[in-house]
């Protein structure tokens, strides 16, 4: 008997565990798939894709059927889920080009040291 209920605590936990580790995976497909960082910087469509597959393969590997199943509908409609993250990039990227540009102009002058000055 006391075999059983140690047996039944163990299966508690595992069952516990893998639930932590699921939503903690979900929050990271979540987060991966939002436009801005925490940095407030824009997401970049490959991260994210990055992500979302790493998170899909840790999903697959925690031994649940049901898991299993909802990390293949992911793998699925990946393409979708992605899709506005790298149409912002897309529409963004002219504008980004021309911060970037401006970013380093402006690091240029600043770092700039006049020569025959005293």
């Amino acid at each position: 008997m006391q075999k059983g209920i140690l047996e039944a605590q163990r299966q508690e936990q595992e069952a516990i565990d893998r639930y932590d580790l699921f939503v903690w995976l979900c929050q990271a497909v979540r987060q991966c798939l939002e436009s801005w960082t925490s940095e407030y910087t824009l997401t970049s469509s490959q991260h994210a894709r990055e992500t979302l597959e790493t998170a899909i393969d840790l999903m697959k590997e925690l031994g649940s059927i049901k898991i299993n199943a909802y990390a293949q509908d992911l793998k699925k409609h990946e393409e979708e889920l992605l899709a506005p993250l790298a149409w912002l990039e897309q529409q963004l990227s002219s504008w980004r080009d021309v911060e970037q540009d401006r970013a380093f102009a402006l690091e240029m002058e600043s770092s700039y040291i006049p020569t025959g000055q005293t």
